[in-house]
This record gives C-alpha cells, structure tokens and sequence, in this order.
C-alpha cells in the first residue's frame, strides 16, 4: 500500500495519510471543500489499482471514529467502551472481552 500511496503523496504532500490494516486515516489543513476534493481524488487513485473504498468506511463528518477514538475538529475524546452482559460465554465472547480490555488498558 505505500508503494501505492506514494504518487499521490508526492503530489500532495499538503495530505497527510496514516495506514493502520485496511484503514486509511486522511487529514490536512485544507479548507474543508478542498479537503474533500483531495478525498474524491485519493479514492479514484485507489480504484485504479483495484482497492474500493466502501461508502459507509467513508467518514465524511466528525467526529470521526479511528482506533478507539473519537476525532473532533477541537479535541479527541476516546470511544466508548461497551461490556456485554451475558448469562453465559464462550471462548471466543471472553477472547473479545480480552481484546477490549486490552485496548482499554491502554487508552
């Protein structure tokens, strides 16, 4: 994916892109209509090479969800974090459980 950003970063280099798995997280200082502009060009860019970027993955208004966070224009605040409640669990319910421990942990 780097090697496939790289042209569109060196072409706007007033863009900046943050890979994390399949998620890309796109900001700038641009104003918000040029920002968007910028956006529509990224995922074209990214059709040509074949990776769609759903609609619904596509974050237009804040606050943005990114890796536990909510991103506000003024403030990142941390998502929040929901246990289940369940009368009883498998192996993978308390494997899930673990993981949002985990991250918890460390926010």
């Amino acid at each position: 994916m780097t090697k496939i950003l790289e042209p569109f970063r060196t072409q706007n280099p007033e863009m900046v892109i943050y890979q994390y798995m399949d998620d890309l997280y796109v900001g700038s200082d641009l104003e918000i209509g040029q920002h968007r502009a910028k956006i529509e060009e990224l995922r074209a860019h990214l059709l040509k090479w074949g990776f769609t970027t759903p609609d619904k993955k596509h974050q237009k208004e804040p606050p943005f969800l990114w890796m536990g966070y909510e991103l506000h224009p003024d403030k990142w605040t941390v998502q929040p974090i929901k246990l289940p409640e369940k009368d009883s669990w498998t192996v993978n319910d308390i494997q899930k459980l673990g993981g949002k421990l985990n991250w918890a942990s460390q926010i």
